[in-house]
């Protein structure tokens, strides 16, 4: 089906870059889950929110064996997003102005799609990119049969997100990102849906800093036991 997928999705007309354009937030944890992909060999991996692939280019890196499908809207709002950054205290200590600046001269000749298709073209004979939203998405895959391996979830940080994937592909391994994440109230917003994955599948969650994975029985040896979330049947 993979080869179905991207026949359906050919590899988009890009920019010939000399660098890759990384505007990539790691807020951690993300070792975990490299190591989890190699050590469990996921074939097949779905990211739901790629913004410009800088993650989808760990996961490849870390298993030559992955193929890796990787799915954004990729809207011109990419840019606003990114320009914002420049106001941004936090942004400063991540990112070079250079960075910034470079990013956003060249989403302003090319769309995003294209800009993300030349920070993996590298890897091309191994992803698929589909410019799509989430929920939506799933379902779609799932008519076509794609059956993913595992399904890193990096999008909006409502259940839905998390739990319409959950229920689509029950045999998929849930994971993804922005686990301590606190709205402007405090709340972690992540935590209530991946905790209710873990219960219905009587599955166990690790995690670390902003990363997590719901991981079956059986599925679990290759993962450090300091990471287990030990809330899981006593949280509401």
């Amino acid at each position: 089906m993979f080869t179905e997928l991207k026949a359906q999705n050919p590899w988009p007309q890009h920019p010939s870059l000399d660098r890759v354009v990384d505007l990539n937030l790691d807020g951690g944890g993300r070792e975990m889950l490299q190591k989890f992909i190699v050590d469990e060999n996921i074939n097949l991996m779905l990211e739901v929110g790629s913004f410009l692939g800088g993650s989808a280019r760990q996961w490849l890196t870390a298993s030559p064996k992955l193929n890796l499908i990787c799915v954004d809207p990729w809207s011109r709002g990419l840019a606003t997003s990114i320009k914002s950054l420049r106001s941004k205290a936090w942004a400063a200590k991540v990112y070079t102005q250079e960075d910034v600046d470079f990013c956003l001269d060249v989403l302003s000749r090319h769309a995003p799609l294209e800009l993300v298709a030349s920070n993996l073209s590298e890897f091309k004979d191994r992803v698929v990119l589909i410019q799509d939203t989430s929920p939506e998405i799933f379902a779609k895959l799932e008519d076509q049969k794609v059956r993913p391996d595992l399904i890193y979830i990096d999008t909006t940080k409502t259940p839905e997100h998390i739990l319409v994937p959950h229920y689509v592909f029950p045999r998929a391994i849930i994971a993804g990102d922005d686990w301590s994440w606190r709205n402007p109230i405090g709340e972690m917003p992540v935590r209530r849906p991946v905790i209710q994955v873990a219960r219905e599948r009587k599955a166990k969650i690790y995690a670390v800093r902003q990363t997590f994975i719901v991981a079956p029985k059986g599925r679990q040896r290759s993962i450090d036991r300091r990471y287990e979330y030990a809330e899981v049947m006593a949280a509401t």
